[in-house]
Protein backbone atom coordinates (compact mmCIF):
# COMPACT_ATOMS: atom_id res chain seq x y z
CA UNK A 1 0.00 0.00 0.00
CA UNK A 2 3.04 2.26 0.18
CA UNK A 3 2.53 3.50 -3.37
CA UNK A 4 -1.06 4.67 -2.78
CA UNK A 5 -1.60 8.37 -2.69
CA UNK A 6 -1.57 9.83 0.80
CA UNK A 7 -4.42 12.16 -0.12
CA UNK A 8 -6.38 9.22 -1.57
CA UNK A 9 -5.87 7.14 1.58
CA UNK A 10 -6.63 10.15 3.77
CA UNK A 11 -9.78 10.81 1.74
CA UNK A 12 -10.89 7.20 2.12
CA UNK A 13 -10.16 7.35 5.82
CA UNK A 14 -12.23 10.52 6.16
CA UNK A 15 -15.13 8.99 4.27
CA UNK A 16 -15.18 5.68 6.14
CA UNK A 17 -13.86 6.50 9.60
CA UNK A 18 -16.21 6.11 12.50
CA UNK A 19 -13.98 7.98 14.91
CA UNK A 20 -16.63 10.46 16.03
CA UNK A 21 -15.93 13.94 17.27
CA UNK A 22 -14.14 13.15 20.51
CA UNK A 23 -11.81 10.49 21.80
CA UNK A 24 -12.76 8.29 24.72
CA UNK A 25 -11.56 10.90 27.20
CA UNK A 26 -14.04 13.43 25.81
CA UNK A 27 -11.20 15.49 24.37
CA UNK A 28 -12.55 17.20 21.25
CA UNK A 29 -9.01 18.28 20.31
CA UNK A 30 -6.83 15.18 19.83
CA UNK A 31 -3.78 17.41 19.28
CA UNK A 32 -4.04 18.91 22.76
CA UNK A 33 -1.04 18.78 25.05
CA UNK A 34 -0.39 15.49 26.79
CA UNK A 35 1.53 15.83 30.06
CA UNK A 36 3.34 12.56 29.30
CA UNK A 37 4.62 13.99 25.99
CA UNK A 38 3.99 13.02 22.38
CA UNK A 39 3.93 9.38 21.35
CA UNK A 40 2.10 7.65 18.53
CA UNK A 41 0.93 5.12 21.12
CA UNK A 42 -1.09 7.92 22.78
CA UNK A 43 -3.35 7.94 19.70
CA UNK A 44 -3.80 4.20 19.16
CA UNK A 45 -7.50 3.36 19.24
CA UNK A 46 -8.36 7.07 19.26
CA UNK A 47 -7.08 8.96 16.22
CA UNK A 48 -5.25 8.42 12.95
CA UNK A 49 -2.05 10.47 12.69
CA UNK A 50 -0.79 12.25 9.57
CA UNK A 51 2.92 13.07 9.88
CA UNK A 52 4.43 15.54 7.43
CA UNK A 53 8.24 15.68 7.41
CA UNK A 54 10.09 18.39 5.49
CA UNK A 55 11.19 21.96 5.27
CA UNK A 56 9.29 22.42 1.98
CA UNK A 57 5.87 21.31 3.23
CA UNK A 58 3.78 24.45 2.64
CA UNK A 59 2.13 23.21 -0.59
CA UNK A 60 1.18 19.88 0.96
CA UNK A 61 -0.06 21.54 4.16
CA UNK A 62 -2.26 23.82 2.03
CA UNK A 63 -3.99 20.68 0.72
CA UNK A 64 -4.37 19.39 4.27
CA UNK A 65 -5.77 22.76 5.34
CA UNK A 66 -8.30 22.62 2.50
CA UNK A 67 -9.65 19.43 4.11
CA UNK A 68 -9.40 20.72 7.68
CA UNK A 69 -13.11 20.35 8.49
CA UNK A 70 -13.10 16.68 7.51
CA UNK A 71 -9.78 16.11 9.27
CA UNK A 72 -11.08 17.64 12.48
CA UNK A 73 -14.40 15.81 12.25
CA UNK A 74 -12.53 12.50 12.16
CA UNK A 75 -9.97 13.38 14.84
CA UNK A 76 -7.00 13.08 12.48
CA UNK A 77 -3.95 14.39 14.32
CA UNK A 78 -1.58 16.30 12.03
CA UNK A 79 2.08 16.45 13.04
CA UNK A 80 4.69 18.52 11.23
CA UNK A 81 8.44 17.88 11.57
CA UNK A 82 11.08 20.10 9.94
CA UNK A 83 14.81 20.96 10.01
CA UNK A 84 15.47 17.35 8.99
CA UNK A 85 19.01 18.04 7.78
CA UNK A 86 19.91 19.51 11.18
CA UNK A 87 21.00 17.62 14.28
CA UNK A 88 18.12 19.17 16.20
CA UNK A 89 14.82 18.64 14.40
CA UNK A 90 11.72 20.72 15.12
CA UNK A 91 8.16 19.46 15.36
CA UNK A 92 4.65 20.48 16.32
CA UNK A 93 1.25 18.90 16.64
CA UNK A 94 -1.08 21.11 14.60
CA UNK A 95 -3.33 22.88 17.08
CA UNK A 96 -1.29 21.45 19.93
CA UNK A 97 2.10 21.39 21.56
CA UNK A 98 5.59 21.75 20.16
CA UNK A 99 7.38 18.41 20.21
CA UNK A 100 10.43 17.86 22.36
CA UNK A 101 13.75 17.12 20.63
CA UNK A 102 13.63 13.46 21.68
CA UNK A 103 10.09 13.11 20.28
CA UNK A 104 11.04 14.52 16.87
CA UNK A 105 14.16 12.33 16.77
CA UNK A 106 12.05 9.25 17.56
CA UNK A 107 9.66 10.04 14.70
CA UNK A 108 12.56 10.61 12.30
CA UNK A 109 14.24 7.38 13.42
CA UNK A 110 11.00 5.43 13.06
CA UNK A 111 10.06 6.65 9.58
CA UNK A 112 13.42 7.65 8.03
CA UNK A 113 12.21 10.74 6.17
CA UNK A 114 14.09 12.27 3.28
CA UNK A 115 16.44 14.89 4.77
CA UNK A 116 15.98 17.23 1.80
CA UNK A 117 12.52 16.49 0.45
CA UNK A 118 9.08 15.72 1.78
CA UNK A 119 7.90 12.55 3.51
CA UNK A 120 4.27 12.02 4.44
CA UNK A 121 3.11 9.13 6.62
CA UNK A 122 -0.45 8.22 7.55
CA UNK A 123 -0.69 6.04 10.67
CA UNK A 124 -4.03 4.36 11.36
CA UNK A 125 -5.84 4.11 14.66
CA UNK A 126 -4.34 0.64 15.05
CA UNK A 127 -0.83 2.15 14.98
CA UNK A 128 0.03 0.65 11.58
CA UNK A 129 1.25 2.67 8.61
CA UNK A 130 -1.61 3.01 6.11
CA UNK A 131 0.41 4.92 3.53
CA UNK A 132 3.79 6.55 3.13
CA UNK A 133 5.23 8.69 0.37
CA UNK A 134 8.71 10.15 0.06
CA UNK A 135 10.16 12.67 -2.33
CA UNK A 136 13.76 13.81 -2.47
CA UNK A 137 12.48 16.88 -4.27
CA UNK A 138 9.90 19.45 -3.29
CA UNK A 139 6.37 19.26 -1.98
CA UNK A 140 5.17 20.23 -5.45
CA UNK A 141 6.91 17.17 -6.93
CA UNK A 142 5.32 14.88 -4.32
CA UNK A 143 1.88 16.37 -4.86
CA UNK A 144 2.29 15.98 -8.63
CA UNK A 145 3.34 12.32 -8.18
CA UNK A 146 0.31 11.63 -5.98
CA UNK A 147 -2.06 12.76 -8.72
CA UNK A 148 -0.61 10.38 -11.32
Amino acid sequence: MMNRSIMCVLGTLLLTSGCGDADDTGNANPGAANPAGFSLKNYEGKSPVLIVFGDDRADFMAQVEAQSEEIQAHNVVVVEVWDLSQNVKQGKVRGGPTLKELETMELADTFGPSPTGLTVVLVGMDGKVLAEQKSDHSAAALIDAMHH
